[in-house]
């Protein structure tokens, strides 16, 4: 177990539903029973548009901020007198390269609550931003730099409201304490969005054993938006558990929708008391496949502090990842929690584990419209499909499995059941199927999600509840995955590189 500007302003027209959301809705014993999120939230739009002020990596903090004579990124440190100048403001960054090799926070080095490049609050009308002017075109590089400070976010303790937009943050680095995007509010912050962003190529070397680190860590936030990111190639070679795209500590109502994670060691970890998360929309690809804890989902199981509010993970697509959740406090979930019309698409081989779901209160679990496929021969001491357990399901059916060659079975409380009709008369998935989905493509791993539509007589289509498709594709979504790479290939890993310190 591990140790542990302008305001977007969201309007009726900002949300769509769709013949399963009325369905689900009018559906009395899934309503009840599953709560899950039934809203499809549209990615945002990249900030457009003048800026209050301008920072280029050629410009001075004593120039006036202007397009023709911008700040130096030197204006985003604390301790900078232009900083508390963009409280509420719209800071747009020119496009090149930021070395932020030799910075660290002006008031508290070191500290990993304390970011090098600090966003003063600003107010629920006019939140604090810093955007690319270009799109990913204005580079954070932060290779070299050792210090435990945060890249950018805002300083312990500070009231929220704030956007990071469009910005491309990567580098290497030997710290102790190493997250690219760090918020750490006070009780009533304000929300915060975080979109449309390129974090990655990330290798964090063995001096930051012991601790929890990736590109955006926050802790006791409210309402935050990760929509439409990329993450990709995050790794941290001597504890690879302890990496991560995404960690939050005591989150409430999170929402991490449409984004890419690629190649990282693990994709998302809710750590402790994280409640009404939504993580939706979303492509993973070769993430988790390590170590024992590694998976693109971890954690989100719940903690004696938890409300209990259920987190839901929907319309997501697992192509050749490691397990889909481990747990992360608890050895199995205690904690209220839904999972319906994702697809995995899982390239391991031999024993694998790929749903574990078992949780240690009542009614705990709801499960439906999702498909899985194996695409080697697998088996052996681990269970090869779903493990639950039995009491604490309340709803598992409407489910695709498609296996190939598999000796492995469906667990519930100890017990493997190696058939689809012994799951079924358990009291499971009596609307299951065990078929090829049929995808509209053959599936090359890491050539996007848009591979993974449904084809024309596909089994899965208008087999689900209610009629509906199964998986993440459902004929009503319209993106799933970051909209500037979407249905294209993701980029070709890179290789591991150690930094030693």
């Amino acid at each position: 177990m591990k140790n542990r500007g302008r305001k977007l302003i969201l309007k009726t027209s900002d949300y769509s539903w769709s013949r399963r959301d009325v369905f689900l809705k009018g559906a009395g014993m899934l309503c009840a029973l599953a709560l899950p999120e039934f809203i499809i939230q549209k990615a945002f739009s990249q900030a457009t548009g003048t800026y209050d002020y301008y920072i280029s990596p050629t410009g001075s903090d004593s120039n006036p901020g202007t397009q023709s004579s911008p700040w130096a990124i030197t204006s985003l440190v604390d301790s900078s007198p232009n900083n508390s100048k963009i409280a509420g403001k719209r800071v747009g960054l020119l496009s090149g390269t930021y070395a932020l090799a030799s910075m660290q926070s002006g008031s508290t080095p070191n500290d990993y609550q304390h970011p090098i490049l600090h966003l003063p609050a600003g107010t629920s009308s006019n939140p604090t931003t810093v955007a690319s002017v270009t799109p990913r075109a204005a580079v954070l590089d932060w290779t070299g730099n050792s210090s435990a400070n945060s890249v950018i976010g805002q300083n312990q303790g500070q009231e929220g409201n704030w956007i990071i937009d469009g910005l491309t943050i990567k580098g290497q680095t030997s710290a102790n304490s190493c997250k690219m995007v760090g918020y750490y509010p006070a009780g009533g912050a304000g929300p915060v969005t975080i979109q449309n962003c390129d974090m990655g190529s990330q290798s964090v070397g063995p001096a930051a054993s012991g601790s929890n680190d990736g590109a955006i860590f926050c802790q006791g936030q409210v309402n935050l938006t990760i929509n439409n990111n990329h993450f990709h190639d995050i790794h941290k070679p001597a504890q690879i558990d302890h990496v991560h795209a995404f960690i939050e500590y005591s989150g409430t109502g999170t929402k991490f929708t449409n984004n890419t994670v690629t190649n990282c060691d693990t994709g998302i970890d809710g750590k402790v008391n994280d409640n009404g998360a939504l993580v939706a929309y979303n492509y993973f690809y070769k993430t988790g496949t390590g170590g024992s804890f590694c998976a693109p989902i971890q954690g989100y199981d719940g903690d004696q502090n938890s409300t209990n509010t259920p987190n839901s993970f929907h319309h997501n697509i697992f192509d050749s990842c490691g397990p889909i959740h481990k747990c992360d406090v608890n050895a199995v979930t205690a904690q209220k929690f839904s999972w319906y019309s994702n697809t995995v698409y899982d390239t391991r081989s031999g024993s694998i584990e790929l749903w574990d779901l078992r949780a240690s209160i009542g009614g705990a679990l709801t499960f439906h419209d999702n498909i899985t496929v194996t695409t080697a021969a697998t088996g052996g001491g681990s269970y090869g499909r779903m493990a639950v357990t039995s009491g604490d399901v309340a709803l598992c059916d409407y489910n695709c499995w498609s296996y190939s060659n598999s000796s492995g079975g469906w667990g519930i409380s100890g017990s493997l059941l190696a058939t689809l009709v012994s799951w079924l008369t358990s009291g499971f998935d009596r609307h299951g199927i065990e078929v090829n989905p049929k995808f509209v493509s053959s599936i090359t791993p890491g050539a996007g999600p848009n591979q993974f539509k449904l084809g024309t007589g596909s089994p899965c289509i208008g087999t689900g509840t209610g009629g509906i498709n199964m998986g993440a594709w459902d004929g009503t979504v319209t993106q799933i995955g970051c909209s500037f790479l979407s249905g294209t290939a993701v980029p070709t890993p890179a290789s591991p590189s150690l930094v030693v310190s």
